[in-house]
């Protein structure tokens, strides 16, 4: 996304540049009907005080005015604020909501999301703040073309009295200068301590029955109250900063009244200025104050989507793009543009592939360590167990080859086929399948979290494969059971069997697990992997420390700070690695 004004606006408006110019004229007919009442009131007054000749009376110049009013209101509450206005946020919303979902579930490498909190105030508030500045703009379009042809008129009738009004302005423009920088600042804090407010209460209802484990409630507490009061403080003082401004324009009026009635004296006297003049000036100023008001809220409202689109563009890693041809009322989304449309992935060969991984280096940012040209090759049909202490790089190693760890160089080969460097696209169902070591289940139920929009035929296979039959057998309603938000619901194990099956109804000839049986006891970890491997119908890879597991492995792979130490089959490890003796020697035992 570029940074530009022009780029901004692209952002905002691509595929409804239309509808905001007839939101806008709409509103600039609204608002120079006022400029007509104006008009008509200085006509009025001069005839009713025989200053003129216009020939209007009383109830003419009421009925001229309740038309004008009739119509404009009509007009507002018939087709903007029902109509033109709704669509055009919503629109606007939807459009950069589903651009920043499309931009988060599939980031360039380089991209750096940062946390969970952030993701949900930029989708939720600052794409709300920037649909609501779309609907909001083209008001105060129409307002200052009000405000030039409202001074235009009152030049021609005096021109020290509007200069005067034009320097009472300046003036109070000046002063709420004086709190822009502030209020930009204190907008920005603002948006990173709800943030950080939002991830720790996610962080915090994630491991609810920790806290109450470690009876740490009250210390949870204080810490929630020091972000809620840093919070606290810094929308104080961006709210002090908006009523200083908004107090300051409140005064303008009475203010540029006073100067008229200063400087129209003598010219009143001199009948150089008409009773209707002074009833034009005065109901003119009432409205540039509103517009003068406006500019102040412009201010921050303008401040507050340039923020937000900041904060869309850091947590897109600037991929976010201009979304033309979206139509929420027929269901069309439309598409980013400037992002080539996404491919789907090549579809599998007959039959489990050989894995050949070869010099496969990756780091995490900020990482003192990572894995270092590892290489070996998996066996088509069979299982390879990777091993290794805590931060040995096992998980890495599993991310780097699947294509989420950025800067990860080395080469993959499916078949004697060797995967383009960027593997995200390819290495997803239907050929590869995933289960992290921390179960991603959602609010919803266990068959919803399994099939995630796939059909039913495969699912009592993946059910019985990943060992759920007997739990969903003791839960009232079985697969529709309502696990709750992330699976809170479930035991670590069930969770985990959940995940496994999500993995297996995809049928896919690559699976690959991160300890997906640290949760289970024995024989239920015995009868999951079981599952798993029946009738060698995928590839696996595996990290697991687990005698089970070890015992069905047709090749094993030991790291150690990064580095293969050692591959190849268990019992040829057997006198090479004292970490496969330890586990072989409890495989013997069991």
């Amino acid at each position: 996304m570029t940074t530009t004004g022009a780029g901004r606006a692209r952002l905002l408006l691509a595929g409804r540049g239309r509808r905001y110019a007839v939101l806008a004229a709409v509103w600039a007919v609204l608002r120079l009907g006022m400029l007509a009442l104006g008009l008509l009131m200085q006509t009025a007054f001069d005839s009713l005080s025989g200053q003129s000749t216009a020939g209007l009376n009383l109830w003419s110049v009421v009925a001229l005015v309740a038309g004008i009013e009739a119509a404009r209101i009509s007009l507002q509450f018939s087709t903007v604020v029902p109509w033109l206005e709704p669509r055009m946020q919503y629109h606007t919303v939807g459009a950069l909501r589903m651009s920043l979902f499309e931009s988060l579930l599939e980031p360039p490498p380089q991209a750096a999301h940062g946390s969970v909190g952030e993701a949900v105030a930029t989708v939720g508030t600052d794409a709300a703040d920037a649909g609501f500045f779309v609907v909001w703009s083209p008001i105060n379009i129409a307002r200052w073309l009000f405000a030039v042809a409202a001074i235009t008129i009152m030049m021609r009738i005096d021109v020290l009295i509007t200069l005067s009004i034009l320097g009472l302005f300046v003036l109070i423009v000046a002063l709420m200068r004086l709190v822009h920088g502030r209020m930009v600042a204190y907008r920005e804090q603002s948006r990173a301590q709800t943030a950080r407010v939002t991830e720790a209460l996610r962080e915090v209802t994630g491991v609810a029955l920790g806290v109450q484990a470690a009876r740490a409630e009250k210390a949870v507490t204080r810490h929630l109250d020091r972000l809620n009061a840093d919070r606290a403080r810094v929308a104080i003082a961006e709210e002090l900063a908006v009523v200083v401004q908004r107090s300051t324009l409140l005064n303008a009026a009475p203010l540029g009244t006073g100067v008229v009635l200063l400087i129209a004296a003598p010219a009143l006297s001199s009948n150089r200025l008409s009773i209707g003049d002074m009833v034009l000036f005065t109901f003119y100023l009432q409205l540039l104050v509103d517009t003068l008001a406006s500019l102040g809220v412009l201010t921050v409202q303008l401040q507050r989507v340039l923020v937000a689109l900041r904060r869309m563009t850091a947590i897109t890693g600037g991929r976010l793009h201009p979304r033309h041809g979206m139509d929420l009322d027929h269901g069309r989304p439309g598409a980013m543009t400037g992002v080539p449309p996404r491919q789907p992935p090549p579809p599998p060969a007959a039959g489990p592939p050989t894995i050949t991984v070869t010099d496969l280096t990756a780091r995490h940012e900020g990482a003192a360590q990572g894995l270092a040209g590892v290489g070996f090759t998996m066996p088509a049909g069979q299982l390879t167990v990777v091993m290794g202490q805590v931060g040995a790089g096992k998980t890495t190693l599993l991310r780097a080859l699947l294509g989420q760890v950025p800067g990860a160089t080395g080469e993959v080969r499916w078949d004697d086929v060797p995967l383009p460097a960027d593997r995200r696209a390819v290495l997803v169902p239907p050929r590869c399948a995933y289960t992290p070591q921390v179960p991603r289940l959602f609010t919803g139920t266990i068959r919803e979290n399994i099939l995630l929009g796939l059909p039913e035929d495969r699912l009592a296979e993946a059910v019985t494969r990943s060992a759920l039959d007997a739990d969903l057998t003791a839960m009232p309603d079985g697969l529709d059971t309502v696990i709750g938000p992330r699976g809170l619901r479930l035991s670590g194990g069930q969770a985990q069997r959940v995940a496994v099956a999500r993995m297996l109804v995809r049928r896919t000839p690559l699976v690959l697990c991160d300890d997906v049986s640290s949760a289970l006891d024995p024989e239920t970890s015995d009868a999951l992997w079981e599952g798993i491997l029946r009738d060698g119908g995928s590839t696996v890879l595996a990290v697991s420390h687990r005698p089970e597991v070890l015992r069905r492995a047709a090749l094993v792979v030991v790291l150690h700070d990064g580095r293969l130490t050692a591959v190849g089959a268990p019992a040829d490890l057997l006198d090479s690695s004292d970490e496969i003796r330890r586990l072989w020697s409890a495989v013997a035992h069991d």
